[in-house]
């Protein structure tokens, strides 16, 4: 059974909206690209940040969990997220988990006073 709505589509994730300041970010190859804006995109939906977890993020962009994981890990060094995570007092077991983007804000700031309707 496909994780897919009708639509073809993830939850609200129906497209992503890509800023150029993201494509032409040379340090970034293209599945980084892809992953950024998608976390940017989920970031915006809605108000409510990106708490997407890795099997989520990996089948929006079609890499497996250990690799997500790999390529947050990068993005996270190189300053354009950061992770917050929050842990069980007693087990110290993640509960939640929020990817907060670092670049490329502005842009999608910007966006954003113009009421374009993805995102509102």
């Amino acid at each position: 059974m496909s994780k897919f709505d009708n639509n073809g589509c993830l939850g609200n994730l129906k497209f992503l909206v890509v800023c150029v300041m993201l494509l032409h970010d040379k340090k970034l190859n293209a599945t980084e690209r892809l992953l950024m804006a998608t976390i940017l995109g989920l970031h915006w939906v809605g108000g409510y940040g990106c708490y997407a977890s890795n099997a989520y993020l990996g089948n929006v962009v079609n890499l497996s969990n250990s690799r997500v994981s790999s390529l947050l890990t990068q993005l996270s060094k190189e300053g354009y997220i950061k992770v917050h995570m929050e842990r069980d007092a007693y087990t110290g077991k993640v509960i939640k988990r929020y990817i907060e983007p670092l670049s490329f804000e502005e842009d999608y700031e910007e966006l954003m006073a113009t009421n374009f309707e993805p995102f509102r």
